[in-house]
C-alpha cells in the first residue's frame, strides 16, 4: 500500500460488494464514484487487487494526458505543443511522493473528468445552438462526475461556466452545463441515496475541514509543501517563471483553469501533496500553449528533465519504508483466528486496512471513530464533550445504533499505539469504554493494539443508551 486512503477505499470496495451499502454499512466523508471502482475489483477477483485500480488509474492518468493535447490543438498549439503537453501531464502525475503520484487515488481518476469537461467547454465554441448547448450539457456531467469522484473538483465548474458564458447566448449555455451538472450529480448519487451522499460526501465534513491546521501552523505547511510541488514539477513551472515580465498568447481559459485548480487546493488549508495533483492538468496546457514562444534549448531540456523526475519517484516506490501498510500479518491471523467469515469487526480507532485484509466486515459503519471523537488529522487536541455537542452527539446515535444491530466479535482497541494519536483518545473516556469492560474480554496484545473478544451480545442493549 502507498497511503492510507487505499485502506479506506478497499474496504469500502469490499463491502460494498459482500452485500453492504455504502453510507450505512460503511462511512468515510468520500463522495462514491471510486469506492464503486475499487467494488469492481472485487465482482472481477473475489477481493480488491490493488494492482487493478492502479492499473485502471493508469488508464485515467493517460485520458487526462490525451484530453489536454486535445484541448491544447483545440486552443490552436502545433504538433509539437501538443505532444509536450500531452507528456507533461503523464510526467507530472508521476513526480510526486509514491503516496501521493503512484496509489489509486482520488485526483488521478478525477482529473479525467475535469479535463474532459474543459476540452468539450472549448470545443462548443462557435457551434450551432444545439450543438454547441449539447456540448455544454456533457461538460457539466462531465463536472459532476469530477466532482463525485473528489470534491473539490467542482472548481472545473469556473472554466466551463466561463465558456458557457461567453458570447450572445449566455444563459442558455449556462443553463445547458447547469443541466448536465446536476443531472449526473443526482444520477451518480441516486443508487447511494441522495440524501446521505449530500451527508456523509458534502454537509457533514465541517469538523473534518475546519481548524485543521489552525492559526500559524497553516504557513510551514503550506510552504513545505508548496516548495515540494515546485522542485518535483520545475521542468514544466520554470518556462511560465521565465515567461512572467511578457507572457505567451495564453488563452484566458488556461488561467482561469489555473487559478480554478490552486483554489481546489485550498479546502482545509491542510495542503497535502496530492492536492497539488489539479494543478498539473492546467499547468500542463499553459506551457503547450507557450511552446512555441519558449528559447530551443529549454524545450530540448523541458521533457528529459521531467522525465527523470518522474523515474525518480517511481524508484523511490520500490523502497520499504514506501509501503504505508499499518497492518501487520499477526493481527491478521488473531482476527482470523478469533472470528468467523460472517463476525463483525471493529476498530476503536482508524485501521481500515484492517477490514480488506481480513475480509471482516465493520461492525460500526464509520471507519475512522474520529467520527464520534474528533481525533481527524492536524486537531491539536481532542474535543470536549463529544457525546453531547455538535456534531459528534448525531454521529454516538449512529454508532450504538449499529452496535446493536451488529455486535462486533472483536474490538481492536487502538488507544495503546503510537498511530494516529490515538493513545489521546481512549475508550475509557467515552461511553464506549463502559460497554467495553462490560461485554468483552481483553485476549491478546498485538502491535500495541489491544484485542477484545465479545462475551455477550445481549450485554450490549443494557449498556448502551
Amino acid at each position: 500500500m502507498y497511503n492510507v486512503d487505499e485502506g479506506y477505499l478497499a474496504a469500502m470496495g469490499w463491502v460494498m460488494e459482500r452485500g453492504g451499502h455504502l453510507y450505512l454499512d460503511v462511512v468515510d466523508r468520500k463522495p462514491p464514484v471510486l469506492p464503486w471502482i475499487y467494488s469492481l475489483s472485487v465482482i472481477l477477483f473475489g477481493n480488491v487487487d490493488l494492482r487493478f485500480v492502479r492499473a485502471l488509474a493508469v488508464v485515467s492518468v493517460a485520458g487526462t494526458a490525451l484530453a489536454v493535447s486535445l484541448l491544447v490543438r483545440e486552443l490552436r498549439g502545433g504538433r509539437a505543443a501538443v505532444i509536450a503537453a500531452g507528456l507533461l501531464v503523464s510526467l507530472g502525475s508521476a513526480a510526486f511522493p509514491p503516496a501521493d503520484g503512484l496509489a489509486a487515488n482520488f485526483e488521478l481518476f478525477a482529473l479525467l473528468p475535469a479535463s474532459a469537461a474543459v476540452l468539450l467547454a472549448v470545443v462548443a465554441r462557435g457551434h450551432s445552438r444545439w450543438r454547441r448547448s449539447a456540448l455544454l450539457v456533457a461538460a457539466g456531467a462531465l463536472v459532476g462526475a469530477a466532482a463525485m469522484t473528489k470534491q473539490p473538483l467542482m472548481v472545473v465548474a469556473l472554466p466551463v461556466a466561463w465558456e458557457a458564458g461567453r458570447g450572445p447566448r449566455r444563459l442558455t449555455g449556462l443553463l445547458a452545463a447547469l443541466t448536465g451538472l446536476v443531472g449526473a450529480t443526482a444520477a451518480i448519487g441516486l443508487p447511494f441515496g441522495l440524501s446521505r451522499v449530500w451527508r456523509w460526501a458534502w454537509v457533514d465534513t465541517y469538523d473534518f475541514l475546519n481548524g485543521q491546521v489552525g492559526g500559524w501552523r497553516v504557513l510551514p505547511v503550506l510552504l513545505i509543501t508548496s516548495t515540494a510541488f515546485a522542485v518535483l514539477h520545475a521542468p514544466i513551472l520554470f518556462p511560465i517563471w521565465r515567461a512572467r515580465r511578457g507572457p505567451a498568447n495564453v488563452d484566458r481559459v488556461a488561467w482561469l483553469w489555473l487559478a480554478a485548480a490552486a483554489a481546489g487546493v485550498m479546502p482545509g488549508f491542510r495542503f497535502l501533496i496530492h492536492y497539488f495533483h489539479l494543478l498539473v492538468p492546467p499547468l500542463a496546457v499553459v506551457v503547450g500553449l507557450m511552446w512555441d514562444d519558449i528559447a530551443v534549448r529549454l524545450r530540448q531540456r523541458l521533457l528529459p528533465a521531467a522525465a527523470v523526475v518522474a523515474v525518480l519517484c517511481s524508484l523511490v516506490a520500490l523502497l520499504p519504508w514506501s509501503n504505508a501498510s499499518q497492518v501487520s500479518p499477526a493481527l491478521v491471523a488473531a482476527v482470523d483466528a478469533n472470528t468467523a467469515a460472517g463476525d463483525r469487526l471493529m476498530v476503536w480507532g482508524a485501521l481500515p486496512e484492517l477490514y480488506w485484509r481480513t475480509q471482516r466486515l465493520p461492525g460500526v459503519r464509520f471507519l475512522s471513530v474520529g467520527y464520534v471523537n474528533g481525533n481527524w488529522a492536524d486537531q491539536p487536541t481532542p474535543p470536549l464533550a463529544p457525546e453531547t455537542r455538535a456534531p459528534y452527539q448525531a454521529r454516538w446515535r449512529i454508532f450504538n445504533g449499529d452496535l446493536l444491530r451488529h455486535a462486533p466479535k472483536i474490538v481492536v482497541d487502538m488507544s495503546g499505539s503510537t498511530m494516529g494519536g490515538w493513545s489521546d483518545y481512549p475508550a475509557d473516556n467515552y461511553s464506549f469504554g463502559r460497554v467495553l469492560h462490560a461485554c468483552y474480554t481483553p485476549f491478546a496484545l498485538i502491535d500495541h493494539n489491544l484485542l477484545w473478544r465479545l462475551d455477550s451480545p445481549s450485554c450490549l442493549a443494557d449498556q448502551l443508551p
